[in-house]
């Protein structure tokens, strides 16, 4: 709300507050009363006291100046920061709602001291205007003396009586209230039009306060026009002097000191005590308008009062509309920012979902992969059994042509003394051996070129199934059981292999034995 001037200990107003204070006069009804005093009154600022000096200091050294020091202000911890945007809309529409309601009352407050003013006055009292003599205003001092003497005399000196004044309240201001005998008579002979009052048929009073109408003056039979009486101006100008308060007219005193006035006749001392009579009537109806016109005077007061309060509360409102205004403002730009975030990551989102769906092809085609590396897997396992067969079946034909050539060796020596004459046949039998031998043999390099692609196929789908361990995690078990059978296979190899060359190596032994024989 403050900043610093540049002098030190030197603060004004902040561009903001400045902004605030002419938006506050500018909805204000009447701008010129409203001042930073005002505002600031209104405002929920709480001011901590400054540093005090204290009583000892300034005595050993006089010319010592105090520093000047700075009240500071705490920043009032208001509710409104811990509300929502939709509780903060609502609070503001409540208090829109209220404020609306508080200047309609403004309008009608303003409007009713219009309605209660009167347009003719009845005594010096009612002719003040409100706007010049606001109730209640301490010391004015006012007197509004009596009226002048041309406006109210009776053609001669009229004697004066103390005036009659009204009940004071306070320091209120006190006037004459009893006009003379010419105003009574005037305001006798005049319609009245009193607005805001209420009057009968007759023209009777009716009071605001009683709800009773005031009672008419007997009139006895007289005639009740006070314009068709008998006396003039004339006879006004003989000397006669009337008294203007209530009170025994000395009618007999003033002949008496004037024997050249004939006695007034019986239908003036009628028609002066009927006059008397309206006059005093009209004195308690004029003191009965003058209370009432205190009452709504006070009233006026109260409601003048009520209109400060109202116009304070609207200050009020208008500043909490305006912490309201920047809160919302605030929420607003904060959440602008959280629109411009989920934006960001609305975006990161999208691209993250294309790169999940590029990873899911990806894996997609690396399953597909794995399935063709089981089939290709599957596929050289079945060519391996085929082939082992087909070995197996080798073998055991092998296994039974050694023992073939065994029973064969077995009958050559027994039949050793024919050896000499079936030379021919043993050489022949020994040129057929030794192409079935190299027909063994050859099978054997088939088998051991059969050994070394099926080794090969071995390591070529051992390097497969790193590959596949590589893509799968999930196919890690299998491959592990792969390996397992795989090396199983190659020890089987190993142990068959083992088992056909020791077998050779029996044949070839067995017939260096049959030779050497």
């Amino acid at each position: 709300m403050f900043v610093p001037e540049g002098t030190r200990g030197y603060y004004q107003l902040s561009s903001v507050s400045k902004k605030h204070v002419t938006e506050v006069k500018r909805a204000a009804s009447n701008p010129q009363q409203v001042t930073v005093e005002h505002i600031l009154r209104g405002a929920d600022i709480t001011a901590t006291a400054g540093p005090k000096r204290r009583a000892s200091d300034g005595i050993d050294n006089p010319r010592a100046k105090r520093p000047r020091t700075v009240r500071g202000s705490e920043i009032s911890k208001s509710p409104l920061n811990n509300l929502r945007k939709n509780e903060l809309l609502n609070e503001t529409k409540s208090l829109q709602l209220k404020l609306d309601v508080v200047q309609r009352e403004l309008k009608k407050l303003r409007s009713q001291p219009r309605e209660l003013s009167l347009d003719v006055p009845l005594s010096p009292l009612t002719s003040i205007d409100d706007e010049e003599f606001p109730f209640p205003e301490p010391d004015n001092g006012i007197d509004m003396g009596e009226p002048e003497p041309d406006r109210f005399e009776l053609g001669g000196p009229v004697p004066r009586t103390p005036p009659m004044t009204p009940p004071q309240r306070g320091n209120m201001i006190s006037f004459a209230t009893t006009p003379p005998a010419r105003a009574l008579i005037n305001l006798a002979q005049r319609t009245w039009s009193l607005p805001g009052l209420t009057r009968t048929q007759s023209g009777s009073y009716i009071s605001d306060i009683s709800k009773q109408p005031t009672p008419d003056p007997e009139v006895d039979g007289l005639a009740a026009d006070y314009g068709a009486r008998s006396s003039s101006i004339e006879e006004e100008d003989r000397g006669v002097n009337y008294l203007a308060t209530p009170g025994p007219t000395p009618l007999r005193a003033s002949f008496s000191r004037h024997p050249d006035v004939p006695a007034p006749s019986v239908a003036e001392e009628l028609s002066r005590q009927q006059l008397k009579k309206v006059e005093e009537m009209k004195r308690m109806e004029v003191d009965a308008l003058n209370g009432e016109v205190l009452e709504l005077r006070a009233e006026n007061a109260n409601l003048k009062s009520q209109v400060a309060e109202f116009e304070l509360k609207s200050l009020n409102l208008n500043a909490r509309l305006g912490q309201f205004t920047e809160q919302i403002a605030r929420l607003e730009s904060q959440v602008a920012v959280s629109e411009n975030f989920v934006q960001i990551a609305s975006n990161n989102l999208q691209s993250k979902s294309a790169e999940v769906a590029q990873l899911r092809v990806l894996f997609d085609e690396a399953k597909q992969s794995v399935q063709t590396s089981q089939t290709a897997l599957e596929e050289a396992s079945a060519s391996f059994a085929d082939n082992t067969s087909r070995l197996r079946a080798l073998l055991t034909s092998a296994e039974a042509e050694v023992a073939r050539l065994g029973l064969e060796i077995q009958s050559s020596m027994a039949t050793c003394a024919d050896l000499q004459e079936c030379v021919n046949r043993a050489n022949a039998d020994n040129a057929r051996c030794n192409s079935d031998l190299e027909a063994e043999r050859q099978r054997s390099d088939n088998l051991g070129r059969d050994l070394h692609n099926s080794r090969a196929k071995a390591d070529m789908l051992q390097a497969r199934l790193a590959d596949v361990e590589a893509q799968s995690i999930e196919d890690g078990q299998t491959i592990e059981n792969m390996k397992t059978f795989m090396t199983n296979f190659r020890e089987q190899q190993a142990q068959q292999a083992l088992q056909l060359e020791n077998a050779m190596n029996t044949i070839s032994a067995r017939r260096r034995g049959r030779y050497s024989v």
